[in-house]
């Protein structure tokens, strides 16, 4: 058993490979950001616990690493900052508990990052908890995110699909989007 567990993540890692290989070092750039935000536990990146103590200074640095100014929450008091919860859209406090682990928590599928000069856009699943689009943006320091449409869905089912209609249940950006986003939203699931 054990042996096919080890198998089945070498396929995944060579798998993860090979499509890095095919990629222009952009691509490449957004999909290690993406694999960098979700290797995070709900701990540090929904919480701001660091070392095992709640920092609000250091969650807002840590925040910035991520999304764009306008998606950050100020701290305030003895609050944090804060950023949407985009990584896991639809799960709830108990699935976030602070006694979970970054392992725990289940990893997304994450497509091929399209890149369209200083922005790009990338698909999320997770097989639980939604789907989410990303639209980044390259700052000075980086890739962040500037929206994300976020789906309850794990997948857009087929009768659902009409057009650019976004009256989709549970389907919402987390910003309004720019004209150019809504340009980015594909029409139909097997076109993601």
């Amino acid at each position: 058993m054990k042996r096919l567990f080890f198998m089945f993540v070498a396929m995944g890692v060579l798998l993860s490979n090979a499509m890095a290989a095919g990629m222009t070092p952009e691509q490449k750039e957004v999909l290690k950001f993406i694999q960098k935000m979700y290797s995070y536990s709900a701990n540090t990146f929904e919480y701001g616990y660091f070392g095992g103590k709640f920092n609000p200074k250091e969650h807002c640095k840590f925040l910035d690493k991520f999304f764009v100014n306008e998606l950050i929450t100020p701290a305030s008091g003895t609050q944090s900052c804060d950023a949407p919860n985009i990584r896991y859209p639809e799960a709830g406090s108990e699935d976030l508990s602070m006694n979970r682990n970054a392992g725990e928590l289940p990893q997304p599928t994450i497509g091929v990052p399209i890149i369209d000069g200083d922005k790009a856009t990338i698909r999320v699943e997770t097989k639980e908890y939604g789907a989410i689009l990303y639209f980044l943006t390259k700052t000075k320091n980086g890739w962040r995110i500037e929206n994300a449409l976020v789906n309850g869905f794990p997948r857009l089912p087929r009768d659902l699909c009409d057009g650019r209609n976004l009256q989709l249940p549970r389907a919402r950006f987390i910003e309004d989007p720019t004209p150019e986003q809504l340009k980015k939203i594909p029409v139909c699931p097997r076109e993601y």
